[in-house]
């Protein structure tokens, strides 16, 4: 469980499929899930699974990887080809998130692709943290440099080296707040604090 070695111990770690949480009915605040979902092929069951798990009013938030996009190219590219394992990611398609969502029961639903950059010092730090992450083993530093630069429009700004990333945020409710008509949406700036910490 070395991957998990550096969550703080004030947290319970489990380690299970993510379509069978050992986790009771209804006794979680908040589900989310961070460039994990292109690796699943019944997705629906996750979300299945997120619903269950949520108490009345809790949040389902997601963040991943958009078909189509350098960040999927870059994946299903030179991540597959560097890492020891390959990398097939099942990315989503846009709408796929709030379909999936919807048809698991929640509402309050919203969608945003998000653009982003991360920034560094310099672009030997840009390759070697992108070594690190991906963990592109089989690579020297030359092709994982030539890797991204293929992959996306790096830029020099300010001093700082700038890698364009993107995900696709979307959020659910297990159960909005009724109305006298229903339920009421969440608004559109629910996402924002959900999309403020980049990823992979």
């Amino acid at each position: 469980m070395v991957f998990a070695a550096g969550i703080d111990p004030a947290y319970t770690i489990h380690i299970a499929p993510l379509t069978a949480l050992p986790l009771p009915h209804e006794s979680v605040d908040r589900v989310g899930s961070l460039a994990g979902l292109h690796h699943l092929v019944d997705k629906q069951a996750f979300f299945k699974e997120a619903w269950r798990v949520l108490k009345q009013g809790g949040r389902f938030v997601t963040g991943d990887v958009l078909d189509g996009t350098p960040v999927a190219r870059f994946l299903n590219g030179a991540v597959d080809r560097y890492t020891a394992t390959g990398h097939h990611g099942l990315f989503l398609k846009r709408g796929e998130s709030s379909d999936l969502l919807r048809v698991a029961g929640f509402t309050g639903i919203c969608e945003e692709h998000y653009e982003y950059s991360w920034t560094f010092k310099s672009e030997v730090e840009m390759v070697r943290y992108c070594r690190s992450l991906f963990g592109l083993v089989r690579a020297g530093e030359d092709d994982i440099h030539m890797a991204l630069r293929d992959a996306f429009d790096i830029r020099l700004e300010q001093g700082e080296v700038r890698l364009p990333w993107s995900l696709v945020y979307a959020v659910g409710v297990k159960d909005c707040l009724i109305t006298g008509r229903g339920h009421r949406a969440m608004p559109a700036t629910a996402l924002a604090g959900a999309r403020d910490a980049p990823s992979a």
